[in-house]
């Protein structure tokens, strides 16, 4: 599938936001709009509560 197949099966909002997606490192704690949603499916976290991680190794910096 190439980004117009893709970009074809967005809706406006999500073609505008990818359309305006920088592409670069995020904060080191991961994405805030990520971090936000994921916050959402708990009853009482906050996105500050969050963090995100590539992968186990980078999180092993956090402890």
């Amino acid at each position: 599938m190439t980004l117009g197949e893709l970009l074809v099966l967005a809706d406006d909002e999500d073609r505008r936001a990818f359309e305006h997606l920088p592409l670069g490192y995020t904060e080191s704690c991961g994405d805030p709009a990520l971090r936000e949603v994921i916050a959402g499916t708990y009853e009482h976290a906050q996105a500050a509560d969050v963090l995100c991680f590539a992968g186990a190794e980078e999180a092993r910096t956090w402890r």
